[in-house]
């Protein structure tokens, strides 16, 4: 485990959070492959639509 995730594990922790989740593009591999070893693919999926202005 990178001591990066530790580093931001302790921060949430200390700041009320009960999780941590982020975002990647399903193309970037390299970041993919370190996320699966630090963390849980749930397999949700992201839509967004913009609204005007």
């Amino acid at each position: 485990m990178s001591h990066e995730s530790l580093t931001e594990r302790d921060w949430a922790r200390e700041c009320g959070c009960s999780r941590v989740y982020w975002n990647t593009h399903e193309s970037n591999t390299t970041a993919r492959s370190l996320y699966d070893k630090v963390a849980e693919n749930r397999g949700f999926i992201r839509y967004q639509i913009e609204l005007p202005k």
